[in-house]
């Protein structure tokens, strides 16, 4: 048998012949916690995302406004 099948096995839940099943446990992903640095970043970011959203979308309505202006003359 192959390791990975028995790592597969063990997370699974069923029963490894002794010896076959992982004895110890996997290493556990690491605890990252966030700075107020990484807030920051996280903030301003999406301002910028903002900003550009709300630019484009008026730029795209004053042009629709025009067109419209346009096909009344």
């Amino acid at each position: 048998m192959r390791d990975h099948d028995c790592i597969i096995k063990a997370f699974g839940g069923c029963a490894c012949p002794h010896g076959e099943c992982a004895e110890q446990p996997v290493t556990p992903a690491p605890v990252v916690i966030p700075t107020w640095r990484d807030h920051l970043a996280a903030i301003v970011f999406g301002l910028v995302i903002a900003g550009l959203a709300a630019g484009t979308m008026h730029a795209l309505n004053e042009g629709e406004r025009q067109y419209q202006m346009e096909r009344r003359v």
